[in-house]
């Protein structure tokens, strides 16, 4: 009998179900920016949320934006949701620390990350950790991210030239049997030549002047991209080194540059590398 009345419950018409949507959407709104505010001024609030709302992904995302440690509260189906943890981890690299696993091991996620805050290679997967381009791009921001490294790349003097290059104390964090006795690492470390892939002014060379000429000390000449040319003097029996530090001090008497730059030599595509400083310059003029 019970069952013919709850079937005989007529629905209600379809322009009252639509009239109530605004308004149960409107005081979900106004909840939800209750709870944000709440959350803005104590992050911990949100343990207290039920365990609906940290289940819903659209309220998380907006959590995230007041307080990536939100992310620590999210359900374990969200913490797996790559939209929400890129949101969290593009705020703060320690938010990768309550992503999931299988996201910790996401390279393009963690790349994103690293470009943004050096801390998320703490958190990172051991693979990634190990992964060059991944901590290339920590130790570029900041020098300390070797640290995090896999002992691996902590002796890989590239990497310890980009971080050291970004701070000096990072140094301790390098693997000293790899760096300390190398010699071409202290000769990069002193000079004006760019890692590959950094963003500074490339200088194309020329050292026809030093090949046809057989005086002591000629003068050559190199063309920034802008088509500016300038004249350097160059030592045929010195270091590529010293050369380069011509050419950086003539080009920066025409125009602000950075710590480093990158010379092409005329003909090559390939910029010279920082490690190449300490080779002698007659090796390129042959």
């Amino acid at each position: 009998m019970a069952l013919d009345v709850v079937a005989s419950i007529p629905e209600p018409p379809l322009g009252l179900v639509r009239e109530r949507e605004p308004k149960r959407r409107k005081l979900q709104e106004e909840e939800w920016e209750q709870l944000l505010q709440e959350l803005s001024q104590d992050s911990a609030s949100i343990s207290g949320f039920s365990e609906a709302l940290r289940q819903d992904k659209e309220f998380m995302l907006q959590a995230v934006k007041h307080t990536w440690k939100a992310l620590a509260f999210a359900s374990p189906a969200l913490r797996a949701d790559r939209d929400l943890v890129l949101e969290a981890v593009l705020i703060a690299g320690d938010a990768l620390s309550f992503a999931s696993e299988e996201l910790r091991k996401d390279k393009d996620l963690v790349l994103q990350a690293a470009k943004n805050d050096y801390l998320a290679l703490r958190y990172a997967s051991e693979a990634l950790r190990s992964d060059r381009d991944v901590v290339l791009e920590a130790v570029r921001l900041n020098g300390h991210a070797l640290g995090y490294a896999s002992p691996e790349l902590r002796g890989d003097r590239e990497v310890v030239l980009r971080a050291v290059r970004s701070d000096e104390l990072s140094f301790w964090n390098a693997n000293p049997e790899s760096i300390c006795f190398d010699p071409s690492f202290k000769a990069a470390q002193g000079s004006h030549l760019a890692c590959p892939g950094d963003v500074v002014p490339v200088v194309t060379l020329s050292l026809e002047a030093l090949r046809e000429n057989e005086e002591e000390t000629v003068t050559c000449e190199a063309t920034l991209l802008s088509g500016c040319q300038i004249r350097f003097p160059v030592h045929r029996e010195g270091r590529i080194s010293e050369m380069v530090d011509s050419v950086w001090s003539a080009v920066s008497e025409v125009m602000e540059v950075p710590s480093w730059i990158h010379v092409v030599l005329d003909g090559h595509e390939e910029p010279l590398s920082p490690f190449d400083a300490i080779r002698p310059l007659a090796e390129l003029s042959c």
